[in-house]
């Protein structure tokens, strides 16, 4: 999987790009392919991840699910999900 970096949202630091899940707690995005992060935007960094890491940073980092291939079609997961 792969992770985009988002360097111009808060100055001087780098993080995950995220969403808002329907609950209204913060989702990170991840993608299958190089071609889906172009979809979504051209301009950011990857970092290539496992599965496991991706689900264990959605756990540690406080995110409510994860979103998948975001430009669609795309995979919308709960936490509770990740964790049943």
């Amino acid at each position: 999987m792969l992770l985009v970096v988002d360097e111009t949202s808060i100055p001087g630091k780098a993080g995950f790009r995220a969403t808002v899940m329907p609950d209204g707690s913060p989702g990170l995005l991840a993608f299958t392919s190089a071609p889906e992060v172009v979809a979504y935007n051209p301009a950011d960094a990857v970092l290539k991840a496992t599965t496991r890491e991706v689900v264990g940073r959605v756990r540690a980092d406080g995110y409510g699910g994860l979103v998948i291939n975001p430009s669609g079609p795309y995979l919308l997961v709960t936490l509770a999900e990740l964790n049943a």
